[in-house]
């Protein structure tokens, strides 16, 4: 009973907007994720009918460059919130049906998602710092727009199966004995989840944990409210109201996977930021040689010196930082070591091309002077033995070439490459 789903969320909103509904505290979320579940059953019918109400827009070759890039922004958001919204669907139907019944509507999702990775990959191009001709931004976002159509394709190919496959007689009991194990489950394991948080509180920085600091609130947030569903949905499978129950039931388990998925992400970022801290130790052993090497090359000016020295003060004020005791950041230190590493790199492959033109100069420059020296020799004997008949044009040229011979020669133990330039 989807079309009486529709009607009953949209009741409740309501309901909630005009004040009748009891529990306040729900009300974010009963009217966040009540939204949610009326627009993913809407979603399908829309999508059903859009080929059909002619909405594509005009040929490629018929719109200007600066309307083709913003029909190619939108056509991506649409595309890849096309694609989020059907995986949240197909979730659900796993849940309610099984895999089996929906292997093909999870083919045609990873066919779109394929598509729309190309999409956003072309757009990454066009974002980028490399500046691209009017003809390349024209066929890139032509392509991302054609893309984008074929991801939506891929979706509406299924979309009618989709479609018989929620008519298929309801499971509500099963599913919502499911989502409640998966919620039960996400609700144990908030205690473990907030001790090892409080644990980093006491050795970290407030930035260090600031991505994750209240997932665990929210988190418990998302239960509760998921747990009042399941009462919502208990009553409507007790009345035989099917469309109550399942809106309660998918917002439920929206919520449980939203619980669980904050859950996942403090001890990710806890795992990460402990990596973190087994790497600083290593790089800033690599560091130190690094810095010994550039000034085993030698007194050096400009960036290597410029780096060499920064280095030297990031390397200074974290090991400052360790020692001290205080609460740190280890990400934060690892960015600040990986930059310097970086400079230093940088800055010594430029000294060793530099001194490898100038060790292939110098293989060069004797031969080239010998030929110059004969050439601008030739020149003179040419000359002084035909005085009366050579021209002031001839004799400028090669008193223009005896001072470059001059200049190489002078440059030749100093700089080679400057030497041979002048030499050639």
């Amino acid at each position: 009973d989807w079309s009486g789903a529709a009607v009953a969320a949209a009741d409740g909103i309501r309901e909630v907007v005009s004040g009748s509904y009891s529990s306040g505290s729900g009300f974010f979320w009963v009217l966040i994720i009540g939204v949610v579940g009326v627009g993913a059953v809407i979603f399908f019918v829309v999508r059903s009918r859009r080929n059909k109400a002619g909405t594509r827009p005009a040929p490629v070759e018929e719109v200007p460059t600066a309307e083709l890039e913003r029909q190619a922004g939108i056509a991506l958001v649409r595309a890849d919130d096309a694609v989020r919204t059907s995986e949240q669907e197909l979730s659900f139907a796993v849940a309610q049906y099984g895999t089996d019944a929906t292997t093909p509507f999870r083919g045609s999702i990873d066919t779109a998602k394929g598509k729309l990775t190309e999409a956003f990959t072309l757009k990454q191009q066009l974002d980028d710092h490399i500046e691209d001709t009017e003809q390349q931004v024209r066929d890139w976002n032509g392509r991302i727009i054609a893309l984008c159509d074929e991801a939506d394709d891929a979706l509406d190919a299924q979309a009618e199966s989709f479609a018989q496959l929620r008519a298929i007689e309801e499971k509500a009991p099963e599913t919502l004995a499911t989502i409640r194990t998966e919620v039960a489950s996400a609700s144990g394991r908030v205690p473990g989840t907030s001790q090892r948080l409080e644990a980093a509180r006491a050795r970290l920085a407030p930035s260090a944990l600031e991505p994750v600091s209240d997932n665990v609130r929210e988190a418990e947030g998302l239960i509760a409210f998921a747990n009042e569903r399941f009462t919502e949905a208990d009553a409507g499978i007790a009345a035989q109201r099917g469309g109550e129950a399942a809106v309660a039931i998918r917002a439920a388990e929206t919520a449980g996977d939203q619980a669980t998925s904050l859950l996942d992400a403090v001890d990710r970022h806890l795992e990460q930021l402990g990596t973190a801290e087994q790497t600083i130790p290593g790089l800033l052993s690599d560091i130190d040689a690094d810095i010994a090497a550039a000034r085993a090359r030698g007194e050096r000016g400009g960036d290597l010196a410029a780096a060499v020295a920064a280095a030297e003060t990031v390397v200074t004020e974290v090991r400052a930082a360790q020692s001290s005791g205080a609460p740190s950041d280890p990400i934060a230190m690892l960015d600040r070591l990986t930059s310097a590493s970086a400079s230093i790199d940088a800055a010594t492959a430029e000294v060793r091309a530099a001194d490898e033109a100038a060790r292939r100069a110098t293989s060069l420059l004797g031969s080239v002077l010998v030929s110059a020296r004969a050439k601008v020799s030739a020149a003179e004997d040419f000359i002084s033995s035909r005085r009366g008949t050579i021209t002031e044009e001839a004799r400028t040229r090669l008193a223009s070439a005896g001072q470059a011979l001059v200049r190489a020669e002078e440059l030749g133990a100093t700089a080679p490459a400057a030497a041979l330039e002048q030499a050639q």
